[in-house]
């Protein structure tokens, strides 16, 4: 087999083996991805590191005794299925920024990343639901300029900005 899968997409359900099929490809060498299953060099993107932060933001809520941003309960899925899709845009973003190698430098990871989800939800066809600059002004301003670090505002440290996030939610709800 002389050509390779350009592009891969393993897109399923939670628990459905795609973390073990990834592993799995990971763990052969290049001759064998490509003699076996005609995949080049892998790059992984995983929407992981999203649910991770979207469940922490939910699970800080609740424990604060409020409405959970993002998920209804620790142990259930999305109060709204419309994240099934912002998850599905974040990736989107992931892949230009790999194919058009633009590598973001924000000074604040955590205000950039609340920023991208918010408009991944709206792209998604939901509304935002973090909105720092609108829904709790006295957070640190987001770095808006996703592809301008002249626009960037002075640091702001990414646990900060969580702590602004969850203390302003916490008021608000």
């Amino acid at each position: 087999m002389s050509k390779h899968i350009d592009v891969l997409l393993l897109l399923a359900l939670p628990a459905s083996g795609k973390s073990e099929a990834r592993r799995y490809l990971a763990n052969l060498s290049p001759e064998q991805c490509h003699d076996q299953f005609g995949l080049g060099h892998t790059v992984q993107l995983d929407d992981f590191p999203y649910v991770h932060i979207m469940r922490r933001v939910s699970d800080e809520l609740t424990a604060r005794g409020h409405e959970g941003m993002f998920f209804i309960s620790p142990a259930l899925p999305f109060r709204d299925p419309v994240d099934w899709l912002t998850l599905i845009e974040l990736i989107n973003e992931d892949y230009d920024d790999l194919v058009n190698q633009n590598r973001p430098a924000p000074e604040s990871a955590a205000l950039w990343l609340f920023d991208r989800i918010d408009a991944a939800r709206v792209r998604a066809g939901g509304q935002a639901v973090i909105n720092l600059t609108t829904r709790w002004p006295r957070c640190p301003t987001p770095w808006k300029a996703r592809r301008s670090s002249s626009s960037s505002p002075a640091a702001v440290p990414t646990a900060r900005a969580c702590r602004c996030l969850i203390r302003l939610a916490t008021r608000a709800a």
